[in-house]
């Protein structure tokens, strides 16, 4: 049966999201297309059942290609004659895309949340891209995603809106009941911060050259010119090295040092069970990188939510240098994960000691402290935190949550504001704003007159 819809959505792990997606897409006339992007065996293994289950295509890319590449992927195979591209992380209402099919009409891109935005002090309304629907002759006309300036994941949506009002693409808002649980599959992909401060760049040197739809140049990458991650990041060149290191160890597979920063550079693509072999295989090759190769196993554990398995990496590392104030912070974090509190103060105190100016490892004790109902000890670590530096949103995060759970919703409400103006998209602080501010508003109504 010719499909009159096909869905695309790229995947990287995430198999919790499987049942409501396919709930939300499963329909005799739909065409899901997955572009998995490196996923891990067994999500891998579990996404494409469920595409085979749909009677869908599925797509396997062994680099992540992020979200603009992995979406023209799916659209060259798309066969049907509205082409809706959406995140996984979604659920949705029977019977929503037959309004999908009623309100996707010719030359108009459509989508159930726009948003505003500044670029370069112009006001951008944009349709978000985690659900946007047009017929195959729009995206044709468009030419897809722009997959060459924004290698790397945000602001391609706003990018691609733009470019439709350009080519006389009209912008309209549906009603559609399908609801995005938000930041569900990119917030624990390391690189995602460094691709959004990049195109943030990218989008702001389109504008003011105005090229169409060519290409922000980008450097190559060479592996025999070793560069640390953070400055693959900063040039937006993630999925060059990721490619180009792959080949590297490929070709010289007895080269720790390639081994090493691979490893590095797939964690921060998001693909941890890879990053974890990479790392397993430097150390093998060299014994001296195992100090770099346990802690970055351990962030690949606690990215995998594998925390007793990260706590045991973090812990190899504070023995190979126990001045590693890092490392103890991270033990710490995995501890607390594995309800080992007191190992994680401990963990916590070493840190102070080695950096005592620091307010990383006393926000982190305060969090700990909270937890074991610790609070005015809580309060203290936090408060010293701010002290050592005010401008840190941590610090003020989290005395906001120690005093709301002291049951002082006007002073936590004071320092969440503090926190949320220091760093505006810190959702947890938006959420206890919100509990503080209704613990006020409930205080008012039951006060006696």
């Amino acid at each position: 049966m010719q499909p009159d819809i096909s869905i695309i959505t790229p995947w990287l792990d995430h198999p919790e999201f499987i049942n409501d997606y396919e709930n939300a897409v499963r329909d005799p006339k739909v065409e899901v297309i997955a572009v998995d992007n490196g996923s891990a065996s067994d999500a891998a293994g579990r996404i494409s059942a469920m595409v085979q289950r749909l009677g869908g295509k599925y797509i396997r890319n062994e680099e992540n290609h992020w979200f603009a590449a992995a979406n023209n992927q799916g659209l060259a195979m798309a066969r049907g004659s509205i082409v809706l591209f959406m995140n996984n992380d979604i659920a949705a209402q029977s019977g929503w895309l037959d309004q999908v099919r009623r309100d996707t009409q010719p030359g108009a891109l459509f989508g159930p949340t726009v948003q505003q935005t500044t670029v370069d002090q112009l006001k951008i309304d944009y349709l978000e891209g985690w659900c946007i629907a047009g017929r195959q002759d729009v995206w044709h006309r468009l030419g897809g995603w722009n997959a060459r300036s924004f290698q790397m994941p945000y602001w391609e949506d706003t990018e691609l809106c733009i470019r439709a009002i350009r080519h006389g693409v009209r912008l309209m808002q549906t009603n559609w009941p399908v609801t995005h649980k938000k930041n569900g599959t990119s917030s624990d992909v390391p690189g995602v911060l460094g691709g959004l401060n990049h195109n943030r760049w990218v989008i702001t040197s389109l504008m003011r050259n105005q090229p169409g739809e060519g290409a922000v140049p980008s450097q190559t990458v060479d592996p025999q010119r070793m560069e640390p991650v953070e400055r693959y990041l900063e040039t937006g060149r993630l999925p060059q090295a990721e490619s180009a290191y792959r080949a590297a160890v490929a070709r010289e597979p007895g080269r720790a040092d390639l081994w090493l920063l691979y490893g590095q550079i797939l964690r921060n693509c998001g693909r941890f069970e890879a990053a974890t072999s990479a790392m397993n295989k430097a150390m093998e090759l060299n014994p001296a990188y195992a100090l770099a190769g346990h802690f970055e196993i351990g962030m690949s554990m606690l990215s995998m939510q594998r925390h007793a398995q990260a706590a045991e990496a973090f812990a190899k590392s504070v023995a190979l240098k126990p001045d590693l104030a890092i490392a103890w912070i991270k033990l710490a974090i995995a501890s607390c994960l594995c309800d080992r509190f007191e190992q994680a103060v401990d963990a916590l105190n070493k840190a102070i000691a080695i950096n005592p100016k620091d307010p990383e490892a006393l926000v982190q004790l305060s969090k700990t402290l909270l937890q074991m109902g610790k609070k005015e000890e809580a309060k203290a670590a936090a408060e010293e935190a701010i002290r050592i530096n005010a401008e840190d949103p941590s610090g003020h995060h989290a005395l906001g949550s120690v005093l709301l759970e002291m049951n002082e919703p006007a002073k936590a409400l004071e320092s969440l504001d503090r926190a949320m103006a220091l760093d505006p998209h810190n959702g947890m602080a938006h959420q206890q704003r919100e509990q503080a501010r209704a613990k006020l508003k409930d205080a008012q109504i039951t006060r006696p007159s």
